[in-house]
């Protein structure tokens, strides 16, 4: 369950740029012949609905159905006692709670409408068969419909971000332990954080809106190598780049092949989450991509991560910072 701050879509942006957004989705669907695009979300993943609407899915699942034109509708399994809530925060109007969202999907798109399941891959295989049912006709698919147009933040996002990577920096040079980053990040306005803490080795996610960052520090005997790895890999970093050719030029440095240890080095290089990391992607200009890098001898691992802000000519880091707090973490672990 998320349980953290969320803030009044009018607090967060103005009117117009929540109608730009819709808009330019709503144009893609018209470019396509689309009468509506439902998109689902859950607790796990609703950044696409967060982007247009400011509805937080803090917690079962819930579908926004988008028409061609006029005004989104939410559909969800939450019960109707946070409706109000929910409209109160969001730019949407309409709410429909139900247990069976797919027969409420139907009534909402009609008869005769060409209607898109938006990334299908996300939907629960059930919920896609009865929605499917429910409508009486084959349903399209679209993939990234959304989440394409939101890859590039714009220079109001870019600067949250700074400020969002600003504020998990902050956190981890403030605290002693990994709940201490959880709290100091919750109280600054996340509605999530993220915490996978295991083998010395802590990965950090935080979100505010539908825009994330995240970072990871080690505490063993191999985190050194790994940070050096991992600035020398930021160098690097740019537009057009692949996690491959990164990794190439790690291997390029003989303090990485001739350390005296049999060491392997991953790099992995892609979205901040929610994406495949193990697909060699080329960073997009203007996208925030996470850069990690594993340092293994065998036994024991490292994992150093931040988050980036792509430029064509090199890259901007939004969460590095100091790692004097970091030990402390290791010790009282």
């Amino acid at each position: 369950m998320k349980r953290g701050l969320v803030k009044a879509a009018l607090d967060i942006y103005p009117m117009a740029e929540w109608s730009r957004r819709l808009d330019e989705v709503q144009q893609a669907m018209d470019s396509r012949g689309l009468d509506w695009a439902l998109v689902y979300g859950d607790v796990s993943a609703s950044d696409d609905i967060s982007y247009l609407t400011n509805i937080c899915v803090y917690w079962n699942e819930g579908v926004l159905a988008v028409p061609r034109t006029g005004k989104p509708e939410f559909v969800t399994k939450l019960s109707a006692r946070v409706l109000t809530w929910m409209k109160r925060v969001s730019v949407v109007d309409s709410f429909h709670s139900t247990p069976q969202l797919g027969k409420r999907l139907a009534d909402v798109v009609g008869t005769d409408s060409r209607v898109a399941i938006v990334d299908a891959g996300r939907w629960p295989a059930s919920l896609l068969e009865d929605t499917t049912a429910s409508v009486g006709r084959e349903l399209e698919r679209v993939d990234q419909l959304i989440s394409s147009l939101r890859a590039t933040p714009a220079e109001d996002e870019a600067a949250r971000l700074r400020s969002l990577g600003a504020e998990l920096g902050r956190a981890w040079e403030a605290s002693d332990t990994p709940g201490e980053v959880e709290l100091a990040l919750r109280r600054a306005g996340c509605v999530d954080v993220l915490i996978d803490d295991d083998a010395g080795n802590t990965d950090i996610s935080a979100q505010f809106g539908h825009l994330w960052v995240r970072s990871a520090r080690s505490t063993t005997s191999l985190a050194q190598l790994a940070k050096d790895a991992l600035a020398l890999a930021a160098e690097g970093l740019r537009a057009d780049v692949t996690g491959p050719q990164i990794a190439a030029r790690l291997d390029e440095v003989p303090a990485f092949r001739h350390s005296g240890q049999d060491l392997r080095i991953h790099v992995s290089l892609g979205p901040v989450v929610g994406g495949d990391l193990s697909v060699a992607q080329a960073a997009q200009a203007g996208s925030a991509s996470l850069l990690s890098i594993d340092v293994s001898d065998g036994t024991t691992t490292a994992r150093v991560a931040d988050t980036y802000l792509i430029a064509d000519d090199g890259a901007e880091s939004l969460t590095g910072g100091s790692d004097e707090r970091v030990a402390a973490m290791g010790a009282q672990q």
